[in-house]
């Protein structure tokens, strides 16, 4: 396994290189993928100060942006995906492998202006799975750019899609949306969508999911990969 950390403002990036055990990501655990996180300097201060796993997911402010399935955006409900013991425990654990290295998290290094040559090439040929926890944005769009030129295919989401700044996003991202008046509003603005709904809007079933039995995998399907990349259309998934 593989990691680089960097800080971007008020949130840690990290790239992490190594075997995903998660089966609807990756045909089997032989496969070494590439995932990026965002995680807020509070979410590593929480951690720091000997807090509790599930209470990181009280300070994700800074790396979840407005999206609307944050915690704070939900009268303290956990509704992300990603609010769960299994994930909570294993952002614990990178968050305190991250603060060791470092020897504290004041001391992780500024992003350069420059893409590491070094994660270009743990990049190429591989799956590249933006956002896998926080906002996929506070990537630089340069990096971003040249990771996805060399991947082997690439996924990613966020919900900043009405922010004009990060327009450009829409080359390689997915408006994540919630309905069909905001997947409307989002292809108006030039977005492919994924949108997680509780009913059907007629767009094609994420073939990774459940319901249309797992047909393949994020790996092998790469449709969530924006306007420059393998799809054409909108991707829906019921609410899970």
């Amino acid at each position: 396994m593989k990691r680089f950390e960097y800080r971007v403002g008020e949130n840690v990036l990290i790239f992490r290189f190594g075997i995903t055990s998660n089966k609807k990501i990756a045909p089997n655990n032989k496969i070494s993928i590439g995932q990026v996180y965002t995680f807020s300097i509070a979410q590593f201060e929480h951690i720091q100060k000997g807090g509790d796993i599930m209470g990181i997911f009280d300070h994700d402010e800074s790396c979840c942006l407005d999206c609307p399935l944050r915690k704070s955006n939900n009268n303290g409900k956990l509704t992300c995906y990603t609010n769960k013991w299994p994930q909570a425990r294993g952002f614990a654990a990178m968050i305190r492998s991250v603060i060791r290295k470092y020897k504290g998290c004041e001391n992780i290094p500024h992003i350069p202006q420059d893409l590491p040559a070094e994660i270009l090439e743990e990049c190429r040929g591989k799956y590249i799975r933006w956002g896998t926890y926080g906002e996929p944005v506070f990537t630089p769009f340069h990096w971003m750019q040249a990771i996805n030129n060399v991947a082997f295919s690439y996924t990613g989401y966020t919900h900043q899609y009405a922010k004009e700044e990060y327009y450009p996003y829409s080359l390689y991202l997915m408006a994540s949306t919630h309905s069909i008046f905001e997947r409307a509003m989002a292809n108006k603005l030039g977005w492919l969508c994924f949108t997680s709904t509780s009913d059907s809007i007629g767009d094609l079933v994420c073939p990774a999911s459940n319901e249309s039995g797992f047909k393949t995998t994020c790996f092998k399907c790469g449709l969530c990969s924006g306007i420059m990349g393998k799809g054409d259309k909108n991707i829906q998934i019921l609410l899970h």
